[in-house]
């Protein structure tokens, strides 16, 4: 097997971790002749990290000569000791990583550490951000990255005029919301939605046996209503009222507070759901750092509730946002943009 095929592999492994706070990390150990004889991820924090559980699977099998890192290995003892030094200890005289890691605490001193030993070093990638981007903003900005997920008629309309929305879009599109949970650490909605849908902000696929995420409520004053479905809940508003963490701006909620105070807890992918006044709350914050649309195949005539609460009053206003993809989801698109 060769770099390339062994980084692919040791991505495939990275995938499968969901250690947040920490970054999802896999890696292959090859032998001399380029056999695999141990692979490894990063389960958990507070594990041992995705080096030393390869190395532990290739003893017995081999003479470890190459190590297969997705991101580059640390040099800090943290609540695991450094993956630099068991590397060392494994013998390993070739390392061959994805990415730099953007930790402040790495940034470099792993590869160069390993250079300083003797050890040959090459960078290949991927780059973190596309194997991990919640992590590297996390790393870069001290906050998480932020989806804002909307749901909507090909003209723009969330919910007709009386607030009806269950359902828009069809049922691939609501699979695929799913999963877009089973990558977000942490869910937010506003106390509208928990009052009008009473949602319980869960992952629920065939099969699913991951970690839930966090369910988050913006409140107003008058807090979180009793009887709701939301399990242990974050709840943020103005006031430390209701058990809310207070969070006051000039105009209620400060969501730059909720969005680092949840970066602070080790949140690095979050996902915004909810109605037109939260989405528009986010998105005029200047906090939202990519777009997911999913455009059903109908047409309200512009008599139903727009995606965002607010009077769009000159053009100069409108944010560019890069289109990645779009994609049919069963009857319906999904649009996916990138904010700068």
């Amino acid at each position: 097997m060769d770099d390339r095929q062994a980084m692919e592999r040791a991505v495939e492994l990275a995938r499968r971790s969901r250690p947040h706070p920490n970054p999802r990390v896999g890696c292959v150990i090859l032998d001399q002749s380029g056999r695999v004889i141990g692979e490894g991820f990063h389960v958990a924090a507070g594990e041992p990290h995705a080096e030393r559980n390869a190395l532990a699977a290739a003893r017995g099998h081999g003479t470890a000569a190459t190590a297969i890192i997705t991101l580059e290995p640390c040099t800090h003892t943290g609540r695991t000791p450094p993956c630099v030094q068991a590397l060392l200890e494994a013998g390993i005289r070739r390392v061959v990583v994805g990415s730099v890691d953007p930790d402040s605490r790495v940034g470099g001193a792993g590869l160069d550490a390993l250079a300083e030993s003797g050890i040959e070093v090459a960078l290949i990638g991927p780059d973190i951000t596309e194997l991990d981007p919640g992590y590297a903003h996390h790393r870069k900005h001290g906050r998480p990255r932020i989806v804002l997920k909307l749901a909507a008629t090909l003209d723009g309309q969330t919910a007709t005029a009386t607030g009806e929305s269950q359902w828009i879009t069809g049922e691939a599109s609501r699979r695929r919301v799913h999963e877009m949970r089973a990558e977000a650490d942490a869910l937010v909605v506003g106390v509208g939605t928990v009052i009008a849908d009473n949602p319980r902000l869960t992952v629920r696929l065939d099969g699913y046996e991951g970690p839930q995420p966090r369910s988050v409520v913006i409140v107003g004053r008058r807090g979180l209503p009793d009887g709701h479905l939301l399990a242990d809940p974050l709840v943020y508003g103005p006031n430390a009222n209701g058990g809310a963490i207070a969070m006051r701006g000039d105009r209620g909620v400060d969501l730059h507070g909720v969005a680092y105070d949840l970066g602070d807890r080790g949140y690095l992918d979050v996902m915004v759901e909810g109605g037109a006044k939260l989405a528009a709350s986010w998105w005029n914050a200047g906090l939202v750092d990519e777009v997911v649309l999913f455009l059903a195949g109908r047409i309200a005539g512009g008599v139903g509730r727009p995606m965002f609460d607010g009077v769009f009053s000159q053009l100069d206003s409108a944010r560019r946002v890069e289109i990645a993809s779009v994609d049919p989801i069963g009857d319906d698109l999904m649009v996916r943009g990138m904010v700068a």
